[in-house]
């Protein structure tokens, strides 16, 4: 718990009252220059800190490029295709057509790294799973517990989701499941859980619909329901029926899917993104993605690029986005537009970092005082957006020994992160 607030000591000296769980300390005028800006909004502060969390959303801004094919033994002379990657990136989910050491047809298969920048291992068949028939696209749950996948026929005449669960990451996956409470007489394939556990987006061809379905559940690892067909994404024409698999980012704000000949492509299958803005409406209804756009060049070619899968740190600058290419599996990174030089944690471009910048960001946010020209600088944590976390942060540091604001800091410097681009510096401050 963090408080602030005013106090007047022998009808005379003032001070600025900063309360902790475990400390208060009495900063006097002296030492601070901005008294009767705290005092004017005095009421500000206690407002927000009564209203909590409110969040500054922000737009996705950058693109894609240094494409290329991953590196060490993962790829292999066969078909190898690439569907999931874990959380903490160190797991690559994909499946490979006759490979050596399958156990026939497509099999599924992992491969680990010790960390994010090393190559990944040479991969393991998952052979508690796979079998003679075909085991297809497999996506892992955020926890690493669950990996939904297809199991189909030898000509895949039939095509079924299935799950199974493991202890945790290296682990054996045990206790299979199939998904009877989704899986119809038709085609359900190519599934993809969220990272909340409590969606599976997956492609079905029942019902004479040929497109994508999202089932719902109350919470992990219970059977599914409320099976909605994803209207927004469109019907057979716009979702490709051979690589329906699709890439849900971890906030469950952007959406990534492969599409045949679609209006505005490259090529003849291409990966294209949808977004939106929050996943629940206040009515609490799903919010629906907005219009596909497609990733560009140099992700897409003219040839095929399929099977999307986006790192859980999507949006941030140097987020990976894993693609299958030519029987290959590839990847791009997401880069975001240079920024303006400027000192996190700076507001009022007073040229320094104090209790006035947090009162600035504060009035901007719930006063309705003119937005700072360089927003980017208020987002004192780093974190997904502008809101009252960050004046707390901020007075934290200055006051009972938080953390200091995040890079750039103590010294200007340009923003590295995708949110910086897209909260924007529009007038670089003067000390920068």
């Amino acid at each position: 718990m963090f408080s602030i607030g005013l106090c007047f000591a022998d009808g005379e000296r003032e001070f600025v009252v900063v309360t902790t769980n475990t400390n208060t300390k009495l900063i006097p005028s002296e030492r601070n220059d901005v008294m009767k800006t705290l005092r004017d909004t005095r009421q500000t502060l206690m407002l927000v800190f009564a209203l909590g969390l409110l969040r500054v959303a922000y737009a996705q801004g950058g693109s894609f490029d240094e494409v290329k094919r991953l590196e060490g033994p993962v790829n292999s002379s066969f078909r190898d295709e690439v569907c999931a990657i874990s959380a903490d990136d160190l797991e690559l989910f994909l499946t490979s057509n006759n490979r050596p050491g399958g156990q026939g047809g497509w099999d599924l298969w992992v491969a680990r790294r010790e960390t994010p920048n090393q190559p990944f291992e040479e991969a393991r068949n998952i052979v508690e799973l796979n079998t003679p028939e075909n085991e297809d696209v497999p996506s892992i749950s955020a926890d690493g517990q669950e990996l939904f996948f297809v199991r189909a026929a030898a000509a895949f005449a039939w095509v079924d989701l299935y799950v199974a669960t493991r202890a945790g990451a290296g682990e054996p996956f045990t206790g299979e499941r199939e998904l009877t409470e989704i899986n119809t007489p038709a085609k359900e394939s190519s599934p993809t859980i969220s990272a909340n556990g409590l969606e599976l987006y997956f492609h079905s061809d029942r019902d004479g619909v040929d497109g994508l379905y999202v089932a719902a559940r109350d919470e992990p690892g219970a059977e599914f329901d409320e099976i909605r067909f994803l209207q927004e994404v469109g019907p057979d024409e716009d979702i490709d029926t051979n690589f329906g698999v699709v890439s849900l980012s971890t906030d469950g704000l952007t959406f990534f899917f492969t599409s045949n000949d679609r209006v505005g492509g490259m090529g003849a299958r291409d990966i294209w993104m949808a977004t939106r803005e929050r996943t629940m409406d206040d009515a609490g209804f799903r919010v629906p993605f907005g219009e596909a756009v497609n990733v560009g060049f140099p992700v897409n070619t003219t040839g095929n690029e399929v099977l999307p899968t986006i790192s859980a740190d999507w949006p941030r600058r140097d987020s990976t986005l894993y693609f299958t290419r030519a029987g290959d599996i590839y990847q791009a990174t997401w880069r975001v537009p240079g920024q303006a030089r400027f000192l996190r944690g700076e507001c009022n471009d007073d040229g320094e970092v104090d209790i006035a910048d947090a009162v600035c960001t504060l009035n901007w946010q719930f006063a309705g005082t003119p937005a700072p020209g360089c927003v980017a600088a208020t987002n004192t944590n780093g974190d997904e957006a502008v809101d009252l976390s960050d004046a707390v942060w901020l007075l934290n540091f200055l006051f009972v020994g938080g953390p200091a604001p995040v890079e750039p800091f103590p010294d200007c410097g340009p923003g590295t992160m995708a949110v910086d681009a897209a909260l924007g510096c529009q007038m670089r401050p003067e000390r920068c």
